[in-house]
Protein backbone atom coordinates (compact mmCIF):
# COMPACT_ATOMS: atom_id res chain seq x y z
CA UNK A 1 0.00 0.00 0.00
CA UNK A 2 1.31 3.38 -0.74
CA UNK A 3 1.91 6.25 1.91
CA UNK A 4 0.25 9.16 1.96
CA UNK A 5 3.61 10.96 1.23
CA UNK A 6 4.25 8.72 -1.84
CA UNK A 7 1.20 9.93 -3.08
CA UNK A 8 1.90 13.50 -2.51
CA UNK A 9 5.09 12.98 -4.14
CA UNK A 10 3.96 11.54 -7.03
CA UNK A 11 1.74 14.05 -7.32
CA UNK A 12 4.56 16.95 -7.67
CA UNK A 13 6.05 14.50 -10.21
CA UNK A 14 3.10 14.79 -12.48
CA UNK A 15 2.47 18.60 -11.74
CA UNK A 16 6.26 19.14 -12.42
CA UNK A 17 6.18 17.00 -15.89
CA UNK A 18 3.05 18.99 -17.40
CA UNK A 19 4.22 21.77 -15.39
CA UNK A 20 2.31 23.56 -12.27
CA UNK A 21 -0.09 26.25 -14.93
CA UNK A 22 -0.95 23.26 -16.92
CA UNK A 23 -5.19 23.39 -17.11
CA UNK A 24 -6.82 20.07 -17.70
CA UNK A 25 -8.85 21.02 -20.66
CA UNK A 26 -12.72 21.03 -20.47
CA UNK A 27 -13.39 20.12 -24.01
CA UNK A 28 -17.22 21.82 -24.40
CA UNK A 29 -15.80 25.07 -23.11
CA UNK A 30 -13.01 25.36 -25.36
CA UNK A 31 -15.08 24.06 -28.39
CA UNK A 32 -17.64 26.41 -27.59
CA UNK A 33 -15.61 29.14 -27.91
CA UNK A 34 -14.06 27.86 -31.05
CA UNK A 35 -17.29 27.82 -32.60
CA UNK A 36 -17.08 24.21 -33.10
CA UNK A 37 -20.04 23.34 -30.59
CA UNK A 38 -23.36 24.36 -30.22
CA UNK A 39 -25.32 23.24 -27.12
CA UNK A 40 -28.06 24.37 -28.63
CA UNK A 41 -27.51 21.91 -31.29
CA UNK A 42 -26.14 19.01 -29.47
CA UNK A 43 -28.27 16.08 -31.35
CA UNK A 44 -27.26 17.55 -34.56
CA UNK A 45 -23.31 17.34 -33.49
CA UNK A 46 -20.72 15.60 -35.34
CA UNK A 47 -19.46 14.28 -32.14
CA UNK A 48 -19.99 14.19 -28.99
CA UNK A 49 -18.15 16.08 -26.26
CA UNK A 50 -16.84 14.83 -23.16
CA UNK A 51 -18.66 16.65 -20.40
CA UNK A 52 -17.04 14.73 -16.99
CA UNK A 53 -13.30 14.49 -15.97
CA UNK A 54 -11.58 11.00 -17.39
CA UNK A 55 -8.32 9.75 -16.60
CA UNK A 56 -7.37 8.61 -20.05
CA UNK A 57 -8.09 9.89 -23.36
CA UNK A 58 -10.93 8.43 -25.21
CA UNK A 59 -11.60 8.04 -29.13
CA UNK A 60 -14.10 11.24 -28.96
CA UNK A 61 -11.82 13.14 -26.86
CA UNK A 62 -9.14 12.72 -29.95
CA UNK A 63 -11.48 14.17 -32.45
CA UNK A 64 -12.12 17.19 -30.42
CA UNK A 65 -8.84 17.59 -29.51
CA UNK A 66 -7.29 17.50 -33.03
CA UNK A 67 -10.17 19.95 -34.19
CA UNK A 68 -9.28 22.70 -31.43
CA UNK A 69 -5.43 21.87 -32.43
CA UNK A 70 -4.67 19.95 -29.41
CA UNK A 71 -2.89 16.63 -29.49
CA UNK A 72 -3.92 13.86 -27.44
CA UNK A 73 -3.27 10.15 -26.99
CA UNK A 74 -6.45 7.69 -26.77
CA UNK A 75 -5.18 5.65 -23.34
CA UNK A 76 -2.94 8.09 -22.38
CA UNK A 77 -3.17 9.92 -18.99
CA UNK A 78 -5.57 12.54 -19.22
CA UNK A 79 -6.09 14.55 -15.48
CA UNK A 80 -4.36 14.58 -12.68
CA UNK A 81 -5.33 11.09 -11.03
CA UNK A 82 -4.82 9.52 -14.51
CA UNK A 83 -1.49 10.55 -14.28
CA UNK A 84 -0.55 9.55 -10.74
CA UNK A 85 -2.19 6.34 -11.56
CA UNK A 86 -0.03 5.99 -14.65
CA UNK A 87 3.28 6.75 -12.45
CA UNK A 88 2.10 4.36 -10.38
CA UNK A 89 1.85 1.71 -13.01
CA UNK A 90 -1.48 1.04 -11.57
CA UNK A 91 -3.70 2.27 -15.11
CA UNK A 92 -4.72 -0.99 -16.28
CA UNK A 93 -5.69 -2.29 -12.55
CA UNK A 94 -8.07 0.31 -12.02
CA UNK A 95 -9.78 1.57 -15.58
CA UNK A 96 -10.12 -2.74 -16.53
CA UNK A 97 -14.05 -1.35 -17.24
CA UNK A 98 -15.03 1.93 -19.70
CA UNK A 99 -17.33 3.09 -17.21
CA UNK A 100 -14.84 3.57 -14.40
CA UNK A 101 -12.89 6.22 -16.77
CA UNK A 102 -15.41 8.37 -14.95
CA UNK A 103 -15.61 7.48 -11.23
CA UNK A 104 -14.55 9.61 -9.12
CA UNK A 105 -11.00 9.30 -7.25
CA UNK A 106 -12.88 7.38 -4.16
CA UNK A 107 -15.24 5.56 -6.03
CA UNK A 108 -12.49 4.05 -8.57
CA UNK A 109 -9.91 3.84 -5.95
CA UNK A 110 -12.08 3.26 -2.49
CA UNK A 111 -12.54 -1.16 -3.15
CA UNK A 112 -8.46 -1.27 -3.99
CA UNK A 113 -5.50 -1.96 -2.12
CA UNK A 114 -3.27 0.01 -3.29
CA UNK A 115 -3.96 3.69 -1.24
CA UNK A 116 -5.06 4.32 2.60
CA UNK A 117 -8.57 6.23 2.81
CA UNK A 118 -6.47 9.47 3.54
CA UNK A 119 -4.76 9.03 0.30
CA UNK A 120 -7.54 8.26 -1.86
CA UNK A 121 -9.19 11.52 0.08
CA UNK A 122 -6.57 13.75 -1.02
CA UNK A 123 -6.31 12.44 -4.59
CA UNK A 124 -10.52 13.63 -4.51
CA UNK A 125 -9.23 17.04 -3.32
CA UNK A 126 -6.65 17.34 -6.64
CA UNK A 127 -9.56 15.45 -8.86
CA UNK A 128 -11.68 18.04 -7.44
CA UNK A 129 -9.63 21.14 -7.84
CA UNK A 130 -8.71 20.44 -11.22
CA UNK A 131 -12.17 19.80 -12.65
CA UNK A 132 -13.53 23.28 -11.18
CA UNK A 133 -10.61 24.57 -14.00
CA UNK A 134 -7.54 25.20 -11.36
CA UNK A 135 -3.87 24.56 -12.69
CA UNK A 136 -2.30 21.14 -11.62
CA UNK A 137 -0.14 23.62 -9.56
CA UNK A 138 -3.01 25.04 -7.45
CA UNK A 139 -4.49 21.52 -6.93
CA UNK A 140 -1.29 19.90 -5.92
CA UNK A 141 -0.97 23.10 -3.44
CA UNK A 142 -4.63 22.41 -2.36
CA UNK A 143 -3.75 18.70 -1.75
CA UNK A 144 -0.83 19.35 0.38
CA UNK A 145 -2.60 21.81 2.44
CA UNK A 146 -5.77 19.32 3.47
CA UNK A 147 -3.06 16.55 3.96
CA UNK A 148 -0.82 19.21 6.94
CA UNK A 149 -4.74 20.10 8.04
CA UNK A 150 -4.78 16.41 8.86
CA UNK A 151 -7.50 13.24 7.81
CA UNK A 152 -10.97 14.24 7.97
CA UNK A 153 -12.38 11.60 10.56
CA UNK A 154 -15.86 10.41 9.99
CA UNK A 155 -16.34 11.96 7.24
CA UNK A 156 -16.55 9.51 4.38
CA UNK A 157 -15.70 6.19 3.86
CA UNK A 158 -14.54 4.12 0.46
Amino acid sequence: MFTDEEVLAVIDTVVEKRGADYIYPQFKDLAVKAGLYDPMQEDEQEFMLPDECHYVWEDNDRTVANALGLDVMVGEPACLVGAVLAEFGLLEKYLGDEDDNHNSAGALLGDGDDFTNESIRLLDVAQSSQDQGEPWGTARDRTRKEFAEGPMVGIRSF
